[in-house]
């Protein structure tokens, strides 16, 4: 409640985070059915408790993936539907991963171009209430970007789902993990993105970002960042 007073005193849209039992990063897609129905009650408790919060503007499904796989297709599509049943006005958001070696060290999970194409078209093409997609730019090489990002926006346009993008402030690039990324990094994936994109979000503000951080690097990417856009 703390959270989404201090939204609207401050004119943000929150997008409300599912509950995650982590059964899918087990590989368990076949128990897809007990995911949507943990979440149906959990959504229940939310509506019943923060429900007339004019914050409240949306579902964000937290469970996230790169590939195509039947369980997480199936899951996508019950309960962003069950979303729309119970709040018809609310927009549902995921925030998937690229298919790429930044993030998949096993060369079956790696797709190519055309492979990414299909596998998006046959997992967003079948599910009817999802609103908005935002990869996450930082999964895949720089270079690849924009090839990633014009496929992908045709693919959402083909679903008729709009594209957002979820802009990783912290680098995957170094020995620990995660500092705060590099301001010039950070304004490179702005300027490839922004073009095919309706809106930039990011993970994560409060961590990697924040004037309020404990991390240096991060009140230093604000303050390159702000400076910036003067």
């Amino acid at each position: 409640r703390l959270l989404l007073d201090a939204a609207h005193k401050n004119g943000v849209k929150l997008y409300f985070g599912i509950f995650d039992t982590g059964i899918f990063e087990q590989g368990k897609w076949d128990l897809w059915r007990d995911e949507v129905a943990a979440n149906q009650k959990f959504i229940a408790e939310v509506l019943s408790r923060y429900g007339d919060s004019p914050a409240f503007h949306g579902w964000y499904i937290s469970h996230e993936t790169s590939v195509f796989v039947p369980g997480i297709r199936d899951f996508y599509h019950h309960i962003s539907n069950h979303m729309k049943d119970v709040t018809p006005e609310k927009p549902v958001l995921i925030s998937p991963y690229y298919s790429s070696g930044v993030v998949h060290a096993e060369n079956e999970m790696v797709r190519n171009m055309d492979e990414f194409a299909d596998e998006w078209r046959n997992m967003l093409g079948k599910i009817s209430s999802i609103d908005i997609c935002a990869f996450q730019d930082g999964t895949c090489r720089l270079e690849q970007l924009p090839m990633y990002m014009e496929t992908i926006k045709t693919v959402c346009a083909e679903a008729g789902i709009e594209l957002w993008n979820n802009t990783e402030t912290f680098s995957r690039d170094f020995p620990i993990k995660f500092p705060p990324t590099d301001y010039r990094r950070l304004l490179e994936k702005l300027r490839i993105t922004s073009p095919f994109v309706e809106k930039q979000i990011t993970f994560e503000f409060s961590h990697f970002m924040s004037p309020q951080s404990v991390w240096p690097a991060a009140r230093n990417l604000f303050d390159r960042y702000a400076e910036a856009l003067l």
